[in-house]
């Protein structure tokens, strides 16, 4: 998941993508020196939600790991992580298809944001490739491709959180009822399930709030320039904050992560206490 979380930074300088919202409309588009095609720049929004889905994955392994600790062989089966990997596959292509055939701009769109796009960005909205979200036409009608659009992302959305909340309250009611051999084993789970929590509000704060007000405003009539300004920044903050979950929470990660800065020598872990939780799906499982 490491490696994800750094993709998001790492394209987001080579795209540097703009979101803006102005007069019931919204856009998404490149505003690097190399040329970048609206594929490419659907394929860095679909890459964003991988978080989630690694998220996701991360709550069914401590999920299972409480409460059904039987299946949790099944993270080393291939089968079964083949399986994961044509879920986040199906995932992507579904959010790709969803801004690029749903979510096309509009002449009117484009001419309604070229004023505020060449003023604060210096780009040309009439020929710069883009995504957009024009929910009304001319005729005040509502606009049923970026609308299905629409349903398509929140479908997406909500699936992946409500499965996180659903994994939430089995893994607090196991917390709860479990029988564990120490209070360190009880007090290392509470941790996991505590970083796992923060590790999702981070992607969220982040990206999808940022993300859902520019693409939801819009249809109700409202712009949301502070957030589609704010959004570049807070992206490029995603890794660093991710992270720092990590350290705030995990007691023996933030101790042997301080001991290897201050000795230079790292130590080999004896088990997963220092295993950040979304990171690896090979922890050892406390029971």
């Amino acid at each position: 998941m490491v490696t994800v979380d750094a993709s998001y930074p790492s394209v987001q300088m080579f795209i540097r993508e703009r979101m803006i919202t102005d007069d019931g409309v919204f856009a998404v588009f490149p505003t690097s020196s190399y040329e970048i095609s609206k594929g490419v720049l659907c394929a860095y929004f679909a890459l964003t939600t991988l978080s989630f889905m690694m998220i996701d994955f991360s709550f069914l392994y401590r999920m299972w790991a409480l409460k059904y600790s039987s299946l949790i062989y099944l993270f080393s089966a291939p089968v079964f992580l083949g399986f994961l990997s044509l879920i986040v596959v199906t995932e992507c292509i579904v959010w790709f298809a969803a801004i690029y055939w749903f979510y096309l701009p509009t002449e009117s769109g484009r001419l309604r944001l070229r004023e505020y796009a060449l003023h604060e960005y210096g780009v040309d909205t009439i020929s710069q490739p883009m995504f957009m979200g024009d929910y009304f036409l001319d005729d005040g009608s509502i606009n049923k491709l970026p609308a299905i659009g629409l349903g398509m992302l929140s479908a997406v959305l909500m699936i992946c959180i409500g499965f996180m909340v659903y994994a939430l309250c089995v893994i607090i009611h196991a917390l709860r009822t479990a029988e564990l051999s120490s209070n360190s084993s009880i007090r290392l789970q509470k941790q996991l399930v505590v970083t796992l929590c923060l590790q999702t509000l981070v992607p969220l704060v982040s990206l999808y709030i940022p993300c859902g007000v520019t693409i939801f405003f819009p249809l109700i009539g409202l712009n949301a320039r502070l957030i589609t300004r704010a959004s570049p920044i807070l992206i490029s903050c995603f890794l660093p904050l991710d992270l720092l979950a990590t350290l705030i929470t995990m007691t023996d990660y933030r101790r042997e992560i301080i001991r290897v800065m201050m000795l230079g020598c790292p130590k080999l872990p004896s088990s997963a206490s220092i295993n950040p939780p979304g990171h690896s799906f090979t922890m050892t499982t406390l029971a």
